[in-house]
C-alpha cells in the first residue's frame, strides 16, 4: 500500500515548491500532467482539465487527493472504488478482475472532505447521512467515464463505493 505522497506524485513541501506557489517559477511549468481530467457536467472553472503540473498544484488538497484517486483507478483499469473510514484512518481500495487491491491510506481527518467532494461531484445532498446514489461523469484524456457513487453510514463515518464503466 502506498502512501498519500506517493501517490499524488509529491513529496513533503520545498521552500522551493513554496516559492512557485507565490509566483516564483521553478521551471515545471511546462511539464504536462500525466493524465488531463474533467468533469463536463459541473460548470465551475475549478472543474476543468488539468493542463500543467502547476496547474495540479493549484488545486485544493481535496480536488487533488480525489482527481489522484479517480485517475489512477482509471490508468490501472479498476471496475471499483472503495473509500473505508476506519478507526484510524481512511482506506481506499480498487477492485480489478474481481480482486480488492489496497491503494492509499489516507488520515482520518480527511474523510469528511473526501465524502463531500465526491458528493460534490455526483450532484447529491451533503448533509444526507443515509444512503445516496448517483451518478459522476467525467472526461480523461477525451474519453468518457461512467461512475455510480453509492454512499452508505459506517460507526467511522460514510463509506463510498464508485463502480466505473466507460462511456
Amino acid at each position: 500500500m502506498k502512501d498519500i505522497w506517493s501517490v499524488l506524485n509529491l513529496n513533503p513541501a520545498t521552500a522551493s515548491e513554496l516559492n512557485a506557489l507565490d509566483g516564483v517559477s521553478t521551471g515545471e511549468d511546462n511539464q504536462s500532467a500525466p493524465l488531463k481530467i474533467s468533469f463536463p457536467d459541473l460548470k465551475s472553472h475549478r472543474d476543468t482539465a488539468v493542463a500543467t503540473v502547476s496547474d495540479w498544484h493549484r488545486q485544493e488538497p481535496v480536488e487533488r487527493i480525489v482527481n489522484t484517486i479517480l485517475l489512477c483507478a482509471i490508468r490501472d483499469g479498476a471496475q471499483m472504488i472503495t473509500v473505508e473510514p476506519e478507526p484510524t484512518g481512511i482506506r481506499v481500495r480498487f477492485t480489478l478482475d474481481d480482486i480488492v487491491r489496497d491503494h492509499i491510506q489516507l488520515p482520518a481527518f480527511a474523510l469528511a472532505p473526501v465524502v463531500a467532494r465526491f458528493k460534490t461531484l455526483a450532484a447529491l445532498n451533503l448533509d444526507e447521512l443515509n444512503e445516496q446514489s448517483g451518478a459522476i461523469r467525467l472526461q480523461v484524456d477525451g474519453r468518457d467515464y461512467d461512475l455510480h457513487l453509492f454512499t452508505s453510514p459506517t460507526s467511522w463515518g460514510q463509506r463510498l463505493e464508485l463502480r466505473l464503466a466507460s462511456g
